[in-house]
């Protein structure tokens, strides 16, 4: 890391050169750039639920659909 020639990938480097007040100022807007991602990602699970469960709707619909057809052409020819 840049400033501490001695870091390790994934290691923390507190020689940086940043004010703590600088370092907080940095990683504030990064946590809520990171909390929208959370945010986006739980709407995109529930709107995938939501779209399974029109599917499923749908699906019974068509059933329901059919099946009235049916009865309708069965009357149909029971008049006849």
């Amino acid at each position: 890391m840049a400033g501490n020639p001695k870091s390790k990938p994934g290691e923390f480097d507190d020689n940086s050169g940043l004010s703590a007040d600088e370092l907080e100022a940095t990683t504030d807007p990064l946590n809520k750039i990171l909390a929208s991602l959370e945010c986006l990602t739980k709407d995109s699970a529930e709107m995938k639920k939501r779209q399974k469960a029109i599917l499923v709707d749908t699906s019974t619909i068509k059933d329901d659909l059919a099946a009235i057809k049916n009865t309708v052409e069965t009357h149909t020819v029971s008049i006849k």
